[in-house]
């Protein structure tokens, strides 16, 4: 049994990470490797770090129903270690005794979002209306992988990226909704307002 459990540690501490198909998420940042903890996880071995090595998929018979693929149980700071580095000289076991580590900060997290509204505001048979010349400014935190994109749409057009704070200097009626994404791939909810200008 001990055998099995050092030969698995093993195998996970010089595989790479692989998601299931070629849009998988993960990021790096400050050395850091993010990983998104909604996505499946694959490990595969190989001699050379090289990108046209040969690899082998990893597999599990022993716990096949939660290895194939495998999920990160928890967020943050995760690691995948062997018990006992060895020498990458003699090929011994290193000493004085150490644990080889590779560590992954898994993101399940989506980034939080806010729209600040900058105007006079009232209400005229139970709409919200602003003046001309409305400012929306929109805000995003993530707190693990950080936030890569705020997008947002007006009456329905596609979504742009935000960049600017947006004006609306036109009388009318408007929808207005807006969504974050982090670096792992995690997307906020879309939170959307309607309001008139006047």
């Amino acid at each position: 049994m001990k055998k099995i459990i050092i030969l698995s540690i093993l195998i996970v501490s010089i595989c790479k990470l692989y998601a299931q198909d070629n849009n998988f998420t993960w990021f790096e940042k400050d050395n850091k490797l993010y990983y998104n903890r909604n996505l499946p996880v694959y490990f595969w071995i190989s001699t050379s770090p090289d990108n046209n090595s040969q690899d082998i998929l990893m597999t599990s018979k022993t716990s096949e129903k939660y290895a194939n693929p495998m999920y990160f149980d928890s967020d943050g700071y995760n690691t995948l270690q062997y018990a006992n580095a060895v020498d990458t000289n003699t090929k011994k076991i290193a000493y004085p005794s150490q644990t080889a580590v590779f560590k992954v900060y898994v993101d399940g997290f989506a980034p939080t979002i806010n729209a600040y509204f900058k105007g006079t505001r009232k209400y005229s048979g139970g709409k919200l209306v602003y003046n001309k010349n409305l400012q929306i400014t929109i805000d995003a935190k993530d707190y693990m992988s950080g936030v890569d994109k705020i997008m947002y749409s007006v009456n329905n057009e596609t979504f742009k990226e935000y960049t600017n704070p947006i004006i609306f200097s036109e009388s009318g009626d408007y929808i207005f909704e807006f969504y974050a994404t982090d670096n792992t791939g995690n997307k906020s909810i879309t939170k959307k307002y309607e309001f008139q200008i006047n």
